[in-house]
């Protein structure tokens, strides 16, 4: 089987495809790991860099677990651009008040 790597030129976090999917494929900080031929082929037609690997990273899986288990997790984040730069990478937690930084959720720092 093979693995492609999907890359884009900016550090946005979503989903390519159905949030609800049980295996959802998150774009990472501008990454992304697929053996989909449908969805390398769709990759392709937007742009974005591809490149065969030999695996997909573990921090990369542990990365994707986090987010699908955190609640309230956009489907995109860090693409957008505003006066606070920081700003795009915040959404609103599962309480419905506190701002969340989806990077801290992929670190790890903050759990639900």
């Amino acid at each position: 089987m093979t693995i492609y790597k999907l890359t884009v030129p900016n550090d946005v976090t979503c989903v390519i495809g159905d949030r609800h999917s049980p295996t959802p494929l998150w774009m990472i900080s501008g990454r992304a790991y697929t053996n989909s031929e449908a969805v390398v082929a769709f990759a392709d037609r937007q742009g974005y860099d591809v490149a065969e690997v030999p695996a997909i990273p573990a921090v990369y899986l542990e990365q994707a677990a986090r987010l699908n288990a955190y609640p309230g997790v956009p489907m995109n984040a860090g693409a957008g651009d505003g006066a606070n730069p920081e700003q795009k990478y915040l959404f609103t937690g599962p309480d419905g008040q506190t701002q969340v930084d989806i990077r801290d959720v992929i670190a790890g720092r903050v759990t639900a």
